[in-house]
C-alpha cells in the first residue's frame, strides 16, 4: 500500500493508505460518539461511514468486540466512487471498521479497511483496479489480526 497524502490531500486527523486492487485502509481520529456500548458505537462509525460513502445499500455481516475497547463490525456497501452512484457504476465492497476507544481522551480511533469484491463494468476503477475473489471471512479474519496489533505509542497525538 502506498501513503495517499502523498497523491492528494488528505485531513490532519487520518492516516490514508491504498494499493493497485483499489483496497484501501483508513486510520482516523475522531471525537467520541455519545455511545457508552462500545458495539452500539462501533456500529453507529459503520453506518457514518455508509452515509458519508453515499452508499445505495449495506448491510453489516458481523459485529465482534475484541476486548473492554476495541470493537469491529464487518460489512458490505454498494457505492460508486466520484459521481458514478446511480449510474449504474457502482462497486461492491467489504467495508470492516474497528473502533478503539481512547476513553481519558474522548477519542474513537477508527481503522477501516475497505475491500472491493465487484468492480462494476464502466467504474473508474474498472480500468486500474485488479479485483481477486475474495472470501469476507478471511477479509474480517486478517482484519481482526491487524487490528490486534495496533498500539498507541505516544499519547500526546491527542494534544
Amino acid at each position: 500500500m502506498v501513503d495517499i497524502s502523498d497523491f492528494r490531500q488528505v485531513p490532519d486527523n487520518q492516516e490514508v493508505f491504498a494499493d493497485t486492487t483499489d483496497r484501501s485502509l483508513i486510520i482516523e481520529i475522531l471525537e467520541s460518539t455519545p455511545h457508552t456500548n462500545l458495539q452500539s458505537a462501533a456500529e453507529f462509525h459503520f453506518s457514518e461511514i455508509v452515509e458519508a460513502n453515499d452508499a445505495s445499500s449495506s448491510e453489516v455481516l458481523q459485529t465482534k468486540e475484541l476486548s473492554g475497547t476495541t470493537c469491529m463490525v464487518v460489512g458490505k456497501q454498494t457505492v460508486g466512487k466520484f459521481n458514478e452512484a446511480g449510474k449504474g457504476m457502482e462497486n461492491a465492497v467489504y467495508v470492516a471498521v474497528a473502533l478503539v476507544r481512547v476513553a481519558e481522551h474522548s477519542a474513537d480511533i477508527l481503522i477501516t479497511l475497505n475491500v472491493p469484491y465487484m468492480i462494476a463494468p464502466g467504474s473508474s476503477s474498472g480500468s486500474q483496479a485488479v479485483v481477486e475473489p475474495v472470501d469476507v471471512t478471511v477479509v474480517a479474519s486478517e482484519f481482526e489480526q491487524l487490528v490486534e496489533t495496533f498500539t498507541i505509542t505516544d499519547l500526546g497525538i491527542f494534544g
